[in-house]
């Protein structure tokens, strides 16, 4: 059984998987993208990647943070199989 904690990391994963691919976003443009997720799922795991400095906010738009975006390109993280596009 899945726990409520590990639905919404496996969420916030497929958010993180989108921004790994495109590191830019607008909010209504990452919901269409995942449009198997419910919208405001995807809103609070914005606000958690937010919280814990993974996305930046600026206006309508999210983006990797830089830190993050560094860790991507020396090849630390990956999109998860399964998740990323073609």
């Amino acid at each position: 059984m899945m726990t409520a904690l590990a639905h919404d990391l496996s969420i916030e994963r497929r958010v993180l998987d989108r921004f790994l691919v495109e590191p830019h976003w607008s909010i209504a443009g990452l919901k269409v993208r995942l449009h198997d997720i419910d919208p405001s799922s995807i809103d609070t795991a914005l606000v958690a990647l937010v919280i814990a400095g993974v996305v930046i906010h600026e206006r309508a738009h999210m983006r990797l943070a830089p830190a993050v975006s560094y860790l991507d390109a020396l090849g630390l993280l990956a999109p998860t199989n399964g998740h990323s596009p073609p």
